[in-house]
């Protein structure tokens, strides 16, 4: 291919009538070298009227097919300030530029922009003092036909050629002598062009040093320049620019800056995005290391929980297939953390910021199918709960049952986000407690309660002196024992969800939060009708106890142990009552105790992971979250029997010396010294 077919030329802006400048542009090109590097070069002529001195001009040039006049969001300007010695000296400048191999160019403009006259005066020009394509028409219509002449050069004459050795030695000793003088002068300009050069690159005038030995094709120096500049621009954030110069050195080395950018996209320390070096790290050729690229970067945006980003990143993958995974795995990755975590609101941020994402459609249906296959298969149906509030159509329509089991450990974890949005059946089932022990034991299969006639059952509880009983229905009773001598009239309503036995007094919880107690009063144990937002009741000896939804405790009775001292406790999800002694689990799967807490009772505050908790008489029984069971014991006499062994039973109870529980087939488990056979 030869340099007329290697070679593009572009139009030259021209002033509108009225504006002159000593300083012009002629032409615009790119010219493709002829080797096989691929590069291209950038060569723009420059005309000087040199009857005018002058000390500096400006001119811009861009990558861009639109007119001057108009904006090009995605093609900057870039500047050039001539300030040589040859500037006052030549008709013509020439400025040359090398442009990376792998740029798209569309089209090339350039102008100057402003002229530092030698009086002090300042000419500028903006794009709109030039002449649109339409008006530089009108302009060419108008101007008159040149009258060209072709003239052909005589022939050059033959001269004879003197072949005698007096000629020949003359010639060759020329030639010496020539020879010497060119060496010297290339030896003294090589050694101007890189003193000046250097001076340059100390200046961190890079264009101008590669514009100053470019025009003098000095390779090897100009690999130090490129090198130089590349480095230089990497070490300040600026990979175009080092990518720029790495793709016009002599011996490229654009893979090198490619691979820096591509490590140096996210701040490790932020989290941002640097838009300049990912511009750069997209140009990789090769797709499997530039899919490589992509995916470390979506890792760490992900890992940041930096999703939206993450989905564009993974936009640029260059094959569909690929592109789709990633991104179904990075929204599958959203959705599991939120739920997870229940953080609900950041959820729904996430879905409803989806549309920001252009690249990454996605369906009502699927976002539903993710939140329910998540819920499924962890077996929490707390997100679909909460969002079933956001999208009741959506996830209504599905064919998961939304449901609450008793002592839900979800529901417990996300408690003050969920209370709110229960059923009174839900809340109920959740306080549902199917065993009940403290001598005597009790338990409800199918909503019987053996040997007594309750068939409709939901929760018993009970303690030395008296046995309370949930309906379906939302009343209370109770089963009258030998030692049952407590006069509980239980008022007629249908909207308890909860009871708690003490040793001579019932607690309700009502679905609205409030709170009714009755029995013996005689330390104020029921002064509970003030009380509201309660989720969650216990009863101790003469203290009772109410969870409000805001993570904080209200008590009222006796304080003879320090018990009601709780004012200060923040995040508690749960409360139990020991005779006296209060028990506090919160958010984080710890337990505190205040009140009575002789010999290793108070080695429960050891634990963590605590899912549930259960207290009574002088002793506190916890579940762990990997479904196993610990006792701690305030007494020094009798056994509660080692419950160790037991493993993901669904209910359980303390009582006095004596533990129990029940599997979901209602399978029962005892141990301890006081329960009667």
């Amino acid at each position: 291919m030869n340099d007329i077919q290697n070679k593009i030329d572009f139009d030259v802006p021209r002033l509108k009538r009225g504006k002159v400048s000593p300083v012009s542009v002629e032409s615009i090109s790119l010219k493709k070298s002829a080797d096989n590097a691929g590069n291209t070069q950038l060569c723009i002529t420059i005309s000087r009227q040199l009857e005018v001195p002058i000390i500096s001009f400006t001119f811009k040039y861009r990558f861009s097919s639109l007119p001057l006049s108009e904006l090009d969001s995605r093609h900057a300007f870039h500047s050039y300030v001539y300030t040589d010695e040859d500037m006052n000296q030549n008709l013509i400048l020439t400025f040359n530029a090398s442009v990376p191999s792998k740029m798209s160019m569309d089209g090339c403009t350039a102008y100057i922009s402003e002229v530092k006259l030698t009086d002090g005066r300042i000419l500028t020009y903006s794009p709109s003092d030039f002449l649109s394509s339409d008006e530089a028409a009108m302009e060419l219509l108008k101007a008159k036909p040149a009258v060209i002449q072709n003239e052909i050069p005589p022939a050059p004459k033959k001269r004879k050629i003197n072949r005698t050795k007096l000629a020949v030695i003359l010639t060759l000793f020329f030639f010496v002598i020539l020879a010497e003088i060119i060496v010297g002068g290339y030896l003294l300009r090589y050694s101007d062009i890189k003193n000046s050069a250097s001076t340059l690159i100390d200046e961190n005038r890079y264009n101008e040093a590669y514009k100053l030995v470019s025009d003098n094709n000095y390779r090897g120096l100009l690999q130090q320049v490129c090198t130089k500049a590349s480095l230089y621009y990497s070490d300040n954030g600026d990979y175009e620019s080092a990518y720029v110069y790495a793709c016009g050195a002599p011996e490229p080395f654009s893979d090198t800056v490619i691979e820096l950018a591509a490590a140096n996209v996210v701040n490790p320390a932020t989290g941002e995005i640097n838009e300049n070096a990912y511009r750069v790290a997209k140009t990789a050729s090769n797709d499997a290391s530039f899919h490589t690229i992509v995916r470390t970067m979506t890792d760490m945006l992900s890992e940041r929980e930096d999703y939206l980003n993450a989905l564009r990143v993974a936009s640029e993958l260059r094959t569909t297939n690929e592109r789709e995974k990633l991104e179904s795995s990075i929204f599958t990755n959203a959705i599991n953390r939120y739920l997870n975590g229940h953080r609900f609101e950041e959820l729904i941020s996430f879905i409803s910021r989806l549309s920001e994402v252009n690249s990454f459609k996605i369906s009502d249906a699927d976002i539903a199918n993710a939140i329910t296959s998540y819920c499924t298969s962890n077996d929490d149906t707390s997100g679909l709960i909460y969002l079933s509030t956001v999208y009741p159509e959506l996830l209504n329509a599905t064919d998961i049952t939304i449901t609450v089991k008793p002592d839900d450990p979800n529901v417990r974890a996300a408690l003050d986000k969920l209370w709110d949005l229960l059923s009174v059946e839900q809340k109920r089932t959740y306080h549902s407690r199917p065993i009940a022990v403290y001598k005597e034991m009790f338990t409800i299969r199918n909503g019987r309660i053996s040997g007594t006639d309750i068939t409709d059952a939901v929760s018993v509880d009970t303690y030395e002196y008296h046995t309370i009983v949930l309906h379906r229905n939302g009343s209370v009773s109770a089963i009258p024992n030998e030692k049952h001598n407590i006069d509980e009239t239980f008022p007629r309503t249908n909207d308890v969800i909860q009871i708690a036995a003490g040793l001579s007094h019932s607690v309700m919880l009502h679905s609205d939060g409030t709170v009714t107690a009755i029995g013996d009063n005689s330390s104020g144990q029921c002064n509970v009708n003030g009380w509201t937002d309660i989720v969650e009741i216990a009863a101790g000896q003469n203290f009772t106890l109410g969870l409000k939804i805001d993570g904080t405790v209200v008590s009222c009775g006796s304080n003879a142990c320090g018990q009601r001292d709780l004012s200060s406790y923040r995040n508690v999800v749960s409360v139990a009552a020991g005779s006296q002694t209060s028990v506090l689990l919160f958010s984080d799967g710890t337990v505190k105790l205040q009140g009575y807490c002789a010999l290793g009772l108070k080695d429960v505050e050891k634990l963590d992971n605590i899912v549930s908790i259960r207290a009574a008489s002088v002793a506190v029984l916890v579940k762990l979250h990997d479904g196993s069971f610990r006792l701690y014991s305030g007494i020094d006499s009798g056994s509660f029997g080692n419950p160790n062994s037991w493993k993901d039973y669904e209910y359980y109870d303390v009582g006095s010396v004596c533990i129990a529980a029940m599997d979901g087939n209602g399978n029962v488990y005892t141990s301890g010294d006081n329960l009667k056979k």
